[in-house]
């Protein structure tokens, strides 16, 4: 984060938490509960995430993707980062 950005002060009202996209394909707040769905998504598809995703370079594991969607619903909750997941309904 720039100097610039970390001074602006927390929304007092959060974006949506879900942004329904085309068919049953969803934005939603990171939520350590989405952490195993995650993983299995990332690691089925790390082969062509690694040439474009400079974190791609190893498996994803239930705990690490825990702990990053925890700090990220912190974030949200302290109205300073709103990081989203994709969700796929029909899966």
């Amino acid at each position: 984060m720039t100097a610039a950005a970390s001074s602006f002060p927390p929304l007092t009202v959060p974006p949506p938490e879900r942004i329904d996209l085309l068919g049953e394909v969803a934005l939603v707040r990171c939520d350590p509960a989405l952490a195993a769905p995650a993983v299995a998504a990332i690691n089925d598809s790390l082969e062509h995430l690694s040439p474009w995703m400079a974190w791609a370079t190893e498996p994803a594991t239930i705990a690490g993707m825990s702990t990053f969607f925890a700090a990220s619903a912190e974030l949200w909750d302290q109205r300073r980062d709103f990081g989203y997941t994709v969700l796929d309904d029909a899966a």
